[in-house]
């Protein structure tokens, strides 16, 4: 008997031990936590509870770029087990997917990503009534963008309250009570391919360092004033190259502008767009199309937020985007001539670059309007004529004397050229 009581003893004090581990490895998660940068895309908040003598300090939720809506283990922990007597847990509950069951269903510790976060949260205790509070602590999340709601509302109560408004909520408990909990920000995703891409900030945000919004990025932020310059910290307006080893998805959060005005000078410039999708203005100072970067360049139709873009002007000044005062008359489309020759120029990663030769006599537009922008970083492919234009023309009288020279610039060789005529009879 002396010998089941010990052992008895020694279970007992073991679980006191696990609990003690798992409150202060959820705690010490906390704390460091706290310590890291606090954004959009990187903040956490403690939520305390008391009723009566008893006291809860262990649920935590936040966002991390590199976070799931499933289980992470780095980030999200299981809840100790409840003690003997009476206990207070606050706790997310989750089934499903990736999320281990082995110490229960209960959460103590819930990180999810940036884009649309949400989480339920469930108060419970051994007390049949009394008043309760859950308490937060408002300056852990003070360096978050002005406009940055993390909601919660009670959903017996009917109550929604904003968490960095106050920092605790009071009510009667009687039964098991359930809170959601989301945020109010805006958040895109953005696809970059491997190697360099074109890319700018689409939103206000707290922190613009190249680190914080391109973690996974393996070069500088590099912007153009007639020359590349490394940049550790990106401006709006302004459109950068990065580079990244992967194709990927980048999750981006800001606070949006309803339109941005953006300097130019006298040249190209390497521009960015607002946090919506646009169409490119033209006329006035603008004396180029807008182009993009996906593995070749290409005029764009549209501009999309978080990508950067090339515009050639006549003179420095301000473009305007994303409001009545952009400029759109006088849109710059190409419209090709049936007499043309059209020449592909592929590399072994089947990147394509389309040049075109037109008779003179039937093109009607400036072929200034074709001059592509600076060459991309090193590397990169590229294909244009040595005139930094996608398009020439020829002269059916002397067309026998007239030569094209072609630039190419790939890393990745064999390259495949072919040629077609448009309208064989036009030409001949």
């Amino acid at each position: 008997m002396a010998t089941n009581s010990i052992q008895m003893r020694f279970a007992c004090a073991g679980i006191l031990l696990l609990i003690f581990a798992l409150r202060s490895s959820s705690v010490a998660l906390d704390k460091n936590t706290v310590l890291d940068s606090v954004d959009g895309m990187h903040w956490t908040v403690l939520f305390q509870a008391k009723i009566g003598a008893l006291h809860d300090s262990l649920a935590t939720i936040g966002v991390r770029p590199d976070a799931t809506q499933d289980f992470d283990s780095l980030y999200d922990k299981p809840c100790p087990p409840s003690p003997p007597g009476d206990w207070l847990q606050v706790y997310f509950p989750h089934t499903g997917g990736k999320w281990p069951t082995l110490l229960g269903t209960r959460f103590a510790v819930d990180i999810t990503q940036p884009a649309l976060p949400s989480w339920l949260m469930k108060v419970e205790t051994t007390l049949d009534t009394g008043h309760l509070t859950i308490l937060w602590d408002t300056s852990r999340i003070h360096a978050l963008p002005q406009g940055y709601g993390i909601f919660m509302r009670d959903s017996s109560a009917h109550v929604t309250i904003n968490l960095r408004n106050q920092n605790s909520y009071s009510f009667f408990y009687t039964t098991d009570r359930i809170f959601t909990l989301w945020t109010k920000f805006d958040v895109i995703q953005v696809s970059v391919s491997p190697s360099w891409n074109m890319l700018s900030l689409p939103y206000e945000v707290a922190d613009s360092s190249t680190k914080t919004l391109f973690p996974t990025a393996i070069s500088s932020a590099f912007d153009f004033d007639g020359a590349y310059h490394a940049r550790s910290y990106l401006e709006r307006a302004k459109g950068y190259w990065l580079k990244f080893r992967t194709k990927q998805s980048l999750v981006m959060g800001g606070f949006s502008i309803d339109w941005l005005q953006i300097p130019v000078t006298k040249g190209w410039n390497l521009v960015g767009t607002t946090d919506k999708t646009v169409t490119p203005p033209s006329g006035g100072i603008i004396v180029s199309q807008f182009y993009g970067y996906e593995s070749r360049y290409s005029p764009a139709d549209t501009l999309k937020p978080g990508k950067g873009y090339w515009v050639k002007t006549s003179a420095a000044g301000v473009i305007s985007l994303g409001d009545s005062r952009s400029t759109v008359a006088n849109k710059l489309g190409i419209q090709l001539p049936k007499e043309n020759i059209s020449l592909s120029i592929k590399n072994n990663d089947q990147s394509l670059q389309q040049l075109y030769i037109v008779r003179k006599s039937s093109w009607n537009s400036s072929l200034s309007l074709c001059e592509m922008p600076p060459k991309p970083p090193e590397g990169m492919f590229d294909a244009r004529f040595n005139s930094q234009a996608y398009m020439e023309s020829y002269d059916i009288a002397s067309c026998d004397r007239q030569v094209y020279t072609i630039e190419v610039q790939s890393s990745d060789y064999p390259l495949v050229i072919g040629a077609q005529i448009g309208d064989p009879e036009a030409i001949t």
